[in-house]
């Protein structure tokens, strides 16, 4: 269990580990990552939304797509 709960962080957490802005994460949100795979809302009925985000496949796609940057 403590696993799964690992698997899905928050924006704060994901940008730590990322080392960029917030708002850097969420433009991300729809240019490289998707919907499902990447990240998910916490609480689709909320009017302010919240997502989470799966630390290793955003790290992995993080890294694949900056790779090339020296």
């Amino acid at each position: 269990m403590a696993k799964r709960s690992q698997e899905w962080v928050s924006t704060t957490t994901m940008t730590q580990a990322l080392g960029i802005h917030r708002d850097t994460l969420l433009r991300l949100k729809g240019e490289i990552f998707t919907q499902g795979k990447h990240w998910r809302v916490k609480n689709p009925l909320s009017y302010r939304k919240t997502y989470l985000w799966n630390h290793a496949h955003v790290l992995k796609t993080w890294n694949d797509e900056t790779s090339h940057i020296s």
